[in-house]
């Protein structure tokens, strides 16, 4: 349950915010950083440090969502930036992470 909410919060972020920011060059900073941000929460779910703070497992699943729509959305409209690949590249990362760990678990559930 949890995963599905912060997946639909990541999706409705990422189309708000692509809706929002006009110019291509500002979209590929935001991407950038959102994707970052998804790579170090998702570097931070790994440690032991995360059992006392639930919140970052949900930020390493919606804000590299929100980051690939975002990105994805801003080279569709032409922004071919670097900033905007480096972005959907670093996005790509946590959001693939997630994806096969999901996938894993429907396989082989515990």
């Amino acid at each position: 349950m949890q995963f599905t909410i912060a997946l639909v919060t990541g999706l409705v972020l990422g189309g708000v915010a692509l809706a929002l920011i006009r110019r291509a060059e500002d979209a590929g900073w935001v991407s950038l950083v959102a994707g970052l941000a998804g790579v170090v929460a998702l570097a931070i779910t790994m440690t032991p440090l995360r059992s006392s703070m639930g919140w970052i497992t949900r930020v390493s699943i919606g804000l590299p969502v929100a980051a690939l729509v975002f990105s994805i959305g801003a080279v569709v409209r032409g922004g071919r930036r670097w900033t905007n690949w480096a972005g959907l590249a670093l996005a790509a990362v946590p959001s693939l992470f997630w994806l096969l760990f999901v996938g894993a678990e429907f396989i082989w559930p515990h």
